[in-house]
């Protein structure tokens, strides 16, 4: 291993990723494309599914550990087998796997160096880890349940007996980074978000994104508002602001009560429900709104991007929200990160879509990042390469996903004088995987 610093790791590359037992899944694996991966499919074919398994890898290996995932029944079928969710990652020129085993009973990771054939397996129930080439070690100080990457340097270090030798190339584990899949919608973009919220997939609290963008200080924000004017004239500017969120304290109900009635429960459990709720109104009482600047940029000083409009994102088109979110989203997202996006066309005119679709693929390229989409639209595909493309199918043997074959897919579209969206839209997806 050339070091053991993540720092100087370039960023780690997702080569491919197994589903066994997981929802439609049985066993499947399938390759990703280094850059972007487009998965099309019918509908109830696991495209959805796919960016699910790849957000419930990301929440055990990298942030919520096994606790509570194992507890969720709407992540873990027993009846269907135990679930194993096995990523192939190449970074620096090494070849990882890494496997989680999602047994109730007996959980497991294992992190494998193909290159040096070394191995690490992790019980975080028995705080138990086993390695192929330094023997076994117990580790009943760390936390129960938790991963590999939850456990730093220096718990390693003080609450165990696990020498630096082993537990230093667990480090890169920190570099599989996967964030939340995203199927925006315009009613919760144009929604302010509390302070402390962070984007769901629905694409609620993103003012948090623009916020960091903005307090980044670089040209992140500058580039990202001159996109979405190559996209929309009337777009100047964007900004964050904090607005009061009014409470009526007197209708507020608790526990089926109303604060100020005098005779709905005792005084002093009055008194400190009133309490309680000042304090949550206190807590609750900012938000961050979205706004957008309108019209022309102010001639006397250009260079200030003074405008002239200001207009809440509640006012602003859809059309504009979803190309902004878009395009946040792949910038303020750590380089080399696996972007997950659902339907990015969703919400856009012809045009606009295209602009998008060739924006977000410029910007993920130039920041290393993989993206990973589904889509109903066959406009992505005359604009990704044909090795992209991934097509979901199903039958009684559950979903899968498949390769085309691109020279063939590329023989057939010549010969027919066709693009790969006209023989989507004629004849469906599993038309790219005959070739024509």
């Amino acid at each position: 291993m050339s070091s053991t610093d993540p720092t100087q790791f370039a960023p780690a590359q997702l080569n491919s990723l197994r589903i066994r037992n997981y929802r439609l899944f049985l066993d499947e694996q399938f390759r990703l494309h280094p850059e972007v991966t487009v998965l099309i499919g019918r509908n109830d074919t696991g495209k959805s599914t796919v960016l699910s398994a790849l957000e419930l890898y990301a929440q055990i290996s990298l942030s919520r550990g096994f606790r509570a995932i194992l507890n969720d029944d709407n992540h873990v079928e027993p009846k269907s087998g135990i679930t194993v969710l096995e990523a192939e990652w190449f970074i620096n020129g090494e070849h990882w796997k890494h496997r989680l085993e999602l047994d109730p009973k007996k959980p497991q990771e294992q992190l494998t160096l193909v290159n040096d054939n070394k191995s690490w397996t992790w019980y975080p129930r028995e705080r138990e880890l086993q390695t192929s080439f330094s023997g076994d070690y117990k580790a009943p100080e760390l936390r129960r349940y938790s991963s590999l990457a939850q456990i730093d340097d220096k718990e390693w270090a003080t609450d165990t007996d696990v020498p630096s030798s082993v537990y230093e190339p667990l480090r890169i584990l920190s570099k599989f980074r996967v964030p939340t899949p995203f199927l925006f919608q315009w009613a919760a973009l144009a929604s302010p978000s509390a302070l402390s919220s962070e984007p769901d997939n629905s694409g609620y609290g993103w003012a948090v994104w623009l916020q960091n963008l903005i307090n980044r200080r670089d040209s992140s924000m500058e580039k990202l508002e001159e996109k979405l004017r190559s996209l929309f004239p009337s777009f100047v500017s964007v900004r964050v602001q904090e607005e009061k969120v009014e409470v009526a304290r007197t209708k507020s109900v608790l526990g089926g009560s109303v604060i100020g009635s005098e005779d709905s429960m005792p005084k002093q459990e009055l008194r400190h429900r009133s309490i309680e709720l000042v304090e949550k109104i206190a807590q609750d009482s900012s938000s961050r709104a979205v706004l957008i600047g309108i019209g022309s940029i102010s001639d006397d000083e250009p260079a200030l991007r003074k405008v002239k409009e200001w207009v809440p994102a509640k006012n602003v088109s859809s059309g504009l929200l979803l190309a902004l979110a878009h395009l946040a989203l792949a910038t303020v997202t750590d380089e080399g990160s696996l972007l997950l996006i659902e339907e990015p066309e969703n919400g856009l005119n012809h045009q606009i879509m295209v602009s998008v679709v060739k924006l977000l693929c410029e910007i993920t390229k130039s920041r290393k990042q993989q993206l990973v989409l589904t889509t109903h639209n066959g406009t992505w595909l005359d604009i990704v390469p044909i090795e992209s493309i991934r097509v979901c199918t199903r039958d009684e043997r559950g979903a899968h996903i498949k390769e085309t074959d691109p020279n063939r897919v590329r023989d057939s579209l010549a010969k027919e004088g066709v693009y790969a969206s006209e023989l989507f839209y004629a004849f469906g997806p599993e038309a790219l995987l005959q070739g024509g």
